[in-house]
């Protein structure tokens, strides 16, 4: 029995519900996770493509399968939201998705987030939360960057084959897999490579989500991660603000870089650079942060 409820079709299956086809026209798309009572349990072939304007969906946490094409050639969807009890992720079903920016996973059980399939055909760069249901080391959360790469598809001819050949740490970062989850160890081992290859702005990202939100990071990778942002703080610091991204900005404050040593640098170059908003918030931290000594004078 197919059911059409305002923007969405569904097929009714016996106690469960398949999203067919999304008709509406709106940039923000969100799933019901019931249909005439039942539960939607999958979004159907097909069922998002070809959509131009949507940049932002959310899938509710009854799905537990998406079929293959679901988001083919979505190309303006920039975040999507999936739950953790996702259990299959189909062929193609993010396929040209080349907006895709910000992947987030709720409730996800340890061993089991279909991340490599939400994934895998994404090599442009991608934020990705993982929200579990168990902390381990105190934290609930990992925020991880993957960073974009290239790949070509290069000839075995004795065996008339194709093997896919990828260019970057994006390309390694995305091996970071074991079964459906990530391996945290694995994914942290990367970063000695990619500081040979990525930017500035892409190592500071990785290292600081890592620190930030620090699910299974091992005490090897955390001072790794502390040594190289110690060492650029005050280069990262001027590209973030160039940029206005005070998001990261911040979290680079959190890390306790910003020494009464360092500030001085800091400061002058921001100056240099005209970046007045910049100069303003760090002589506020300066002075509130490491006030000046009074000075006494004995008569």
């Amino acid at each position: 029995m197919e059911l059409i409820d305002r923007d969405f079709e569904f097929i009714i299956d016996g106690d469960q519900a398949v999203l067919k086809k999304y008709r509406g026209s709106g940039i923000s798309a969100i799933v019901p996770e019931q249909a005439d009572g039942k539960e939607v349990v999958r979004i159907g072939d097909y069922a998002f493509a070809e959509n131009r304007r949507m940049e932002e969906v959310f899938l509710p946490d009854s799905v537990r399968t998406i079929s293959r094409h679901a988001f083919y050639n979505c190309r303006r969807l920039k975040k999507i939201s999936v739950p953790g009890g996702l259990l299959e992720v189909e062929d193609g079903a993010l396929k040209n998705c080349e907006s895709l920016s910000e992947l987030k996973l709720r409730r996800a059980e340890a061993g089991n987030t279909c991340l490599k399939h939400l994934l895998y055909e994404q090599n442009h760069a991608v934020h990705v939360t993982i929200a579990y249901k168990e902390a381990v080391s105190g934290s609930h959360t990992a925020c991880l960057y993957f960073p974009a790469f290239e790949y070509e598809f290069v000839a075995n001819e004795p065996a008339r084959i194709f093997n896919e050949v990828g260019y970057g740490a994006g390309y390694l970062y995305q091996q970071c897999f074991f079964d459906k989850d990530v391996d945290y160890r694995r994914y942290d081992s990367v970063f000695s490579s990619a500081c040979v290859s990525e930017t500035l702005e892409t190592l500071g990202e990785i290292a600081l989500l890592r620190l930030s939100y620090p699910y299974r990071l091992q005490q090897e990778a955390e001072e790794a991660y502390q040594a190289y942002l110690r060492k650029n703080v005050v280069r990262l610091g001027i590209s973030l603000l160039e940029k206005e991204d005070w998001d990261l900005f911040l979290l680079l404050e959190k890390t306790g870089l910003f020494s009464a040593e360092i500030l001085p640098e800091f400061i002058r170059e921001a100056g240099s650079r005209r970046l007045g908003k910049g100069v303003a918030w760090l002589l506020n931290y300066q002075k509130t942060q490491f006030p000046a000594k009074e000075k006494n004078f004995e008569l």
